[in-house]
């Protein structure tokens, strides 16, 4: 049975955006499971990563356990929580540029010139 309804889902598709905006967090993909969400997203340099989770599960859990209490009541911790306290993060930033790199001067035939 799925913790996360399509309601729910859509719910918290817009909830987690206007959340990020406020904080000036890029989302360029979101995606959910029956009790989980993975985000592909774009973090300022100057935002600490556990910050940015930690305020999107905090600002996310509140605002759905008030809309949808009856429907996830029975899924509650003790802490009354809808998100795991644990998450995984991976930083593709090095991966993507140096593609992003070699496309470019693919397409424009430009060769490295060694000084």
């Amino acid at each position: 049975m799925p913790v996360l309804t399509e309601e729910m889902k859509e719910r918290l598709d817009f909830l987690i955006r206007k959340i990020s905006e406020k904080i000036w967090v890029i989302i360029i993909k979101i995606w959910f499971e029956e009790d989980h969400v993975h985000m592909y997203c774009r973090i300022p340099l100057t935002k600490p990563i556990s910050t940015v989770i930690w305020y999107i599960k905090w600002a996310s859990s509140h605002a759905i356990k008030w809309e949808f209490h009856k429907e996830i009541k029975k899924w509650y911790w003790k802490t009354w929580s809808l998100w795991a306290v644990w998450y995984f993060v991976a930083i593709v930033w090095e991966i993507i540029s140096k593609y992003v790199e070699n496309q470019w001067k693919e397409e424009n035939k430009i060769e490295e010139v060694e000084l």
